[in-house]
């Protein structure tokens, strides 16, 4: 395996003006990358938490399995049992944890560090695929189309999102020391990417996937990123072997990480108790919400159609030039079509029962499709820029997909709304609750009337999460919230804001002792 991974590679001279000139273009992308994406998202900032935010990042069920601050910190077990018996994130629960250490309940750190990541995720397309050979063009446009896609404020703006953000951002740096292990041939880049796909198992069970990413890899690009006409099919069964011999620690830390899940929970997966479909037509509204990413409650249904067929025609003309140009394209090219389209639909693979189960223009559980956007945003341009069969036809494809970055950064500031109104909405009920009862005493029951649903806040309503939430705001851990039902509560909302205006009358709050 050692003469595997270890193999010498023909050197290519290099220029370091070159060299230094894209170093300095790359660091200035990223700045830009980061500020741009930070523009986008800055009305989310100071969000209140929502939802399953006050469980996982709130500090009440810390204190339920015994944490008090770093320094009390004598055994990490609780890293483990801390979360869902469906779920082995450490990672990322450790990083919850200590930045609650830190900063208390503040919000702000978990939203800045989320959107840093989603800069730097973009920024990780951009030099994957430069390092794959795609253009500069073809890279810019996809890390710019990824940072301000409109389909990503699930994962972003939802404090709870980071599971995706820091998942995928372990799996696009794992690929890019790869990449260069197989431009380089210096075995440490493997051991790097090796590594650093333990760190994306820890992070989210969509990890999973990156042994098939490697794979791919190493398919296409073995002993090919510095050459230029070598043959698809020539000496594939050598590279089939090698592949194979390549893989075995990747399999070998598979097999540690289900060991170790199989310790910590009991079982492997997550078993489904419902069926996947709900209707036939539930996948054509994820596959309808997939190419027009644009809230129902803010665009008119015509500018929604009309963004859907706007990509859906790009993405069409697209493996037009692919299928018509094929044989007149460089190898390298067509490698870097193949690697995009089999990246994108690997990422569709464990998500399918979710997504087969509808995803609507609300854009809920639209996380599932976080990896996803950014493979098929790399797709797309790839398709269209690289496989054009003029000059012309090349900056008219530029155009094109240009002409989508304002109305992604438009979609974007919208979509967020809907966090930013259940965020509000959360707020509100929270400071009532303190505001009609200031103190209450040890061991108090504290009794919410169940709450209806406002339209444009139902992405993630808090009354799931009450209890932690309340808890959470009063810094008590010893208070019990009881949700009840009443028929009189029981309405429809048409905003936010007559929910807000409804609370202070239908909030009921009593002390048992």
């Amino acid at each position: 395996m050692q003469k595997h991974l270890g193999r010498n590679l023909t050197k290519h001279p290099t220029d370091k003006s070159n060299f230094f000139s894209g170093v300095w273009f790359k660091a200035a992308f990223f700045l830009f990358l980061t500020i741009l994406t930070f523009l986008a998202y800055r009305p989310i900032l100071n969000n209140a938490l929502v939802c399953d935010d006050y469980y996982l990042l709130g500090q009440d069920k810390l204190h339920l399995f015994g944490y008090q601050s770093l320094g009390e910190l004598s055994n990490y077990q609780w890293v483990f049992k801390a979360m869902s018996p469906f779920f082995l994130r450490p990672l990322v629960l450790s990083i919850w944890l200590v930045t609650s250490d830190f900063f208390g309940p503040s919000s702000w750190p978990y939203h800045a560090t989320n959107v840093l990541l989603h800069a730097a995720n973009s920024w990780l397309l951009f030099y994957l695929l430069t390092k794959l050979k795609a253009s500069r063009a073809v890279a810019v446009l996809s890390a710019l189309l990824f940072a301000l896609t409109p389909i990503a404020p699930e994962a972003v703006t939802w404090s709870s999102g980071s599971f995706d953000l820091f998942s995928f951002f372990f799996i696009l740096l794992s690929s890019c020391f790869y990449a260069t292990y197989l431009e380089q041939g210096k075995r440490r880049y493997y051991f790097f990417s090796l590594s650093i796909m333990v760190l994306a198992l820890l992070s989210k069970e969509m990890a999973l996937t990156m042994i098939l990413i490697v794979i791919v890899m190493e398919l296409l690009f073995r002993n090919t990123l510095g050459l230029e006409n070598t043959h698809f099919s020539e000496n594939w069964k050598r590279n089939i072997r090698r592949t194979t011999v390549t893989v075995i620690p990747f399999i070998v830390v598979y097999i540690g990480y289900f060991t170790l899940r199989f310790i910590i929970l009991g079982s492997l997966f997550q078993k489904e108790t419902t069926s996947p479909f709900s209707s036939g037509f539930d996948p054509f509204s994820t596959m309808f919400v997939f190419l027009s990413p644009l809230s129902n409650f803010y665009f008119g249904s015509k500018f929604i159609m009309f963004a859907c067929i706007y990509i859906s025609g790009l993405f069409a003309i697209a493996q037009i030039f692919v299928l018509t140009n094929w044989r007149n394209t460089s190898t390298a090219k067509r490698r870097l079509w193949i690697f995009s389209l089999s990246l994108f639909a690997i990422s569709l693979m464990p998500v399918g029962p979710p997504l087969l189960a509808g995803l609507h223009n609300d854009l809920a559980r639209s996380r599932f499709l976080y990896m996803a956007t950014a493979f098929f945003l790399a797709l797309l341009p790839i398709s269209l820029l690289e496989f054009s069969p003029k000059k012309s036809w090349f900056i008219t494809g530029i155009v094109s997909l240009s002409l989508l970055i304002p109305i992604y950064f438009w979609g974007l500031q919208e979509n967020n709304h809907y966090w930013e109104n259940s965020a509000a909405v959360d707020r509100y009920i929270l400071s009532e609750v303190q505001r009609l009862l200031p103190n209450p005493p040890t061991g108090a029951k504290i009794y919410l009337f169940k709450e209806g649903e406002s339209p444009e806040s139902r992405i993630y309503w808090c009354s799931p999460m009450l209890q932690p939430a309340v808890r959470t705001s009063y810094e008590r851990y010893d208070l019990q919230v009881v949700q009840t039902n009443s028929e009189a509560n029981q309405q429809s909302w048409s905003s936010p804001n007559s929910a807000v205006n409804s609370f202070s009358d239908s909030l009921a709050l009593s002390n048992r002792f």
